[in-house]
């Protein structure tokens, strides 16, 4: 949920792209929240549609850790219910770093901006943090820098989150999100070897711009029409069946209902093992019941 205002009251803006909402953007946004309480401001976050480098190095451009409808989801979780979020193209892009702020400041009419420390903006990134600090002296705005948030000896970023998800980390990256990694999509008719295993599953293959995880298979969370379950989730081309096109296949735990053209959510909370091929099909249902057993330990701790 986003929308554009104009507002002639007094406001606090967070500034960031937020992909992740992770536990630096909590801070983030906690500080935004204390400043609009002790100020008397309209707590704002500030934000775009669609990711910076999608217009920088459209061949560069990241997957995203959350759609746009999580990302507000979450912020609005975090206590910030106003999100003033435009769309990132070439005219943003080429604005000086001193256009950008003084017309963001015309149009929200804020008294203090929340930005976090490695924060950039205007033409090709040219402004930072100490851009904005002399920017808010000479124009009389605040700024509050936020500092790094530490996890594991490193700052916490969306794009170490990103490379975690990526190479099965799962349970760091969560570890530095506000909530588990999550993949949603709409369940597809698939060729039912599951289901002749005595596993059926229930299959993704549409994610969009979303991360994808590390090939291979976890101990998962599923949301089934507002229930949840435990799952085995396999991402992957399954090479025991001859590579075929990617797809997120879920044994969802105690659960045996038609679901095809239903939407579901899968909550990523382990990693398990790696994907590989089987030599025949009981050594891959062997492998299936090891997985279920695994699965139900880790999420039952």
């Amino acid at each position: 949920m986003s929308f554009n205002l104009h507002t002639k009251e007094k406001t606090t803006v967070a500034l960031g792209f937020f992909d992740g909402v992770h536990i630096g953007h909590a801070q983030l946004i906690k500080k935004t929240l204390e400043i609009s309480e002790k100020t008397h401001t309209i707590p704002i976050v500030y934000t775009f549609l669609n990711h910076p480098m999608s217009i920088y190095a459209k061949e560069n451009k990241p997957r995203l850790i959350l759609t746009n409808e999580e990302r507000f989801f979450a912020i609005k979780a975090l206590g910030i219910s106003n999100i003033v979020a435009d769309n990132f193209n070439e005219n943003l892009c080429n604005t000086p770093p001193l256009d950008f702020i003084l017309a963001l400041k015309e149009r929200l009419n804020f008294n203090t901006v929340v930005a976090g420390f490695n924060y950039t903006f205007g033409k090709r990134g040219a402004g930072n943090t100490e851009k904005l600090l002399e920017i808010g002296r000479e124009y009389g705005f605040a700024v509050e820098r936020i500092a790094p948030v530490i996890y594991m000896g490193e700052t916490v970023s969306s794009t170490r989150i990103r490379n975690a998800i990526e190479n099965g980390a799962i349970e760091i990256a969560n570890n530095m999100l506000t909530s588990p990694y999550r993949i949603a999509g709409r369940v597809i008719p698939n060729r039912q070897v599951g289901r002749r295993l005595g596993f059926p599953t229930a299959n993704i293959v549409d994610i969009g711009d979303k991360v994808v995880p590390k090939f291979g298979v976890y101990a998962t969370r599923v949301y089934v029409d507002g229930d949840v379950y435990l799952g085995v989730t396999n991402v992957g081309n399954n090479p025991t069946f001859g590579n075929q096109p990617f797809s997120i296949e879920t044994y969802i735990i105690d659960f045996n209902e038609n679901i095809y053209d239903k939407g579901i959510t899968v909550e990523f909370h382990e990693w398990l093992r790696e994907q590989r091929k089987f030599e025949d099909i009981n050594e891959l249902k062997t492998q299936i019941a090891i997985d279920k057993a695994q699965a139900i330990k880790a999420l039952c701790r």
